[in-house]
């Protein structure tokens, strides 16, 4: 990606300098002063250097490097020393010619869950391909399975993850004269290896590089040599693991010119330990003003849920923030990497892992207050009231016989989890608030399993919050659209515009009316208050996805 130059010689910014130093084997970057952002300021000088150009091979250069934090981004700038330098002529001779790699990790690797999938028995996880017979036998019970596609997909898998890696570190690649350019070569190479036909139908979306990330660079001519400089804002960042963005892993090598037969010249580098792609060797450095993100003013811990309940490590792609005084900088979403899932996936089958984004939400209140989803939380006077929920044995009637009753029973309860649709909060008096979630549609079971697994379950919720911070279910509605036994095969609901009252409509299969269930709200819970044998539905439909088939 090309970008615009950068004035090398800009005004020094030496207030609040402090020194680079070693803490603990971690070297420390120092921030600029109060408002300074790196995108503006020249660094070179500034103090001792953070780096010293280390030659690994017999010709290669030496020079300095510094490196400082600014509130909008990192900056780094260098003095190469040597002969002129030999720029290439087109970006596809970049790596042939003098040039700057630039390496950054937030992370010095990427976990993932063992190789593996589930379905709505459970999950299998393969420590290698001969794991493969005991995982599939045990979904499928015939004692005689055939494991070579298991295996294939297995297969497949190692070297998925070996490119999916990639996605989380970026190399920079700065040259000069042709353009003052600079391009991200490690991530984009390995992204355009997924969309090959390998890999297209599954690919990672979320993970996709920026196409242009803001990323300024450039590098010019000097006395002896010649000097460069990158600008890094946050948004250019690879995902990060934790919200306190502090502990980077960061290298810069510096390459001559290619002799003949090779396609890249002596280099030096910033690390002993370098080796190409391999964030753990990489310099490791905190910076030393930290900045610090948050998924919703209710700052909810970077973990998720995968569809068992297990709490997975969640990442997150950091965003720049607005000014100085931005914090925390609020991102709204976080992804885990999950293996796939789904009803009836006894083979294995999708990517391993997948990624799934989550999306996080919130409505303010007043100063200081903000009710977050999608689990419930209350945030006031800088202190967050995070819901506890409660689950319960939910029934319904398949099928009745003169011997017998059929049910279909499913653990649900109050898990105040909250549904961006329809998500709303008020205020109500007392210190107490109201929280609607929907209406919004699932299916009776998560994997679409079992009898009426795909069923449509139409939900709306309401909850309340006590001036303490306790949340309370206040009313659930989750009819289950079958037709089935005791369950209507449509239905649609009322809301009054100040939320006292909700009415619930309701078509069940063989009768030709509707019936209705009125609910009052008393300042703590929703009540019955009335409804009807005979009812009148809302014309048009409120929600007409919920409608039943035509007659």
């Amino acid at each position: 990606m090309k970008i615009a130059l950068i004035l090398l010689l800009l005004p020094l910014v030496t207030a609040g300098y402090v020194p680079a130093e070693k803490s603990a084997g971690v070297l420390v970057i120092p921030a600029l002063s109060g408002s300074a952002n790196c995108a503006q300021v020249s660094i070179f000088h500034l103090g001792k250097p953070t780096f010293t150009l280390i030659p690994k091979e017999q010709g290669a250069r030496t020079g300095k490097v510094w490196v400082r934090s600014g509130w909008d981004g990192i900056c780094i700038q260098g003095e190469v020393n040597g002969a002129a330098p030999q720029w290439a002529a087109k970006p596809s001779g970049l790596l042939e010619k003098d040039h700057v790699e630039v390496w950054l990790a937030t992370s010095p690797q990427v976990r993932m869950p063992l190789i593996g999938w589930g379905n709505q028995f459970g999950d299998a996880k393969l420590k290698s391909a001969d794991g493969c017979a005991k995982a599939v036998d045990s979904f499928l019970g015939t004692g005689t399975v055939d494991t070579s596609k298991c295996r294939k997909w297995y297969a497949k898998q190692l070297g998925y993850r070996a490119w999916l890696r990639r996605l989380f570190v970026r190399q920079w690649v700065i040259a000069g004269e042709y353009g003052g350019s600079v391009e991200e070569e490690y991530a984009e190479q390995a992204w355009q290896t997924l969309k090959a036909e390998k890999f297209k139908v599954d690919l990672p979306v979320p993970l996709r590089p920026h196409e242009f990330d803001g990323v300024e660079a450039s590098a010019g001519m000097a006395k002896e040599g010649y000097v460069f400089q990158i600008f890094i804002p946050y948004s250019a960042f690879p995902a990060a693991p934790n919200l306190k963005l502090s502990d980077l892993w960061l290298m810069v090598d510096v390459f001559n010119p290619a002799p003949a037969g090779r396609k890249t010249g002596p280099y030096s580098t910033t690390s002993s330990r370098r080796v190409w792609g391999e964030p753990a060797t990489f310099n490791h450095v905190k910076l030393d003003k930290p900045v610090r993100y948050a998924l919703s003013p209710c700052e909810a811990p970077l973990t998720e849920e995968n569809m068992y309940g297990d709490k997975l490590p969640a990442w997150f792609f950091p965003v720049e923030p607005k000014s100085a005084k931005d914090s925390p900088v609020v991102v709204g979403k976080d992804f885990v990497l999950a293996n796939p899932a789904g009803g009836y996936l006894y083979q294995p089958g999708g990517m391993s892992p997948e990624v799934d984004v989550h999306e996080h939400f919130w409505k303010k209140l007043g100063a200081g207050e903000w009710v977050c989803g999608p689990h419930m939380g209350f945030r006031r006077a800088g202190v967050t009231h995070w819901a506890v929920p409660v689950k319960t044995q939910h029934c319904t009637m398949v099928s009745i016989s003169a011997h017998s009753i059929t049910r279909n029973c499913w653990m649900k309860g109050t898990s105040f989890d909250l549904d961006k649709r329809g998500f709303d909060a008020r205020a109500i008096g007392d210190g107490i608030v109201l929280v609607r979630s929907g209406p919004y549609s699932t299916t009776l079971s998560a994997f679409g399993s079992g009898m009426c697994g795909l069923c449509t379950v139409a939900n709306l919720d309401f909850y309340t919050i006590s001036q303490e911070g306790k949340a309370g279910k206040a009313l659930e509605l989750n009819p289950v659209l079958s037709g089935m036994g005791d369950e209507p095969m449509g239905a649609d609901f009322s809301i009054s515009p100040d939320w006292k009252t909700v009415t619930e409509f309701d078509r069940y299969d063989g009768k030709s009316g509707w019936t209705s269930t009125k609910y009052c709200f008393d300042g703590t819970m929703y009540k019955k208050c009335g409804g009807s044998s005979d009812a009148n539905p809302p014309n048009p439909p409120h929600y007409p996805q919920y409608a039943p088939p035509p007659d």
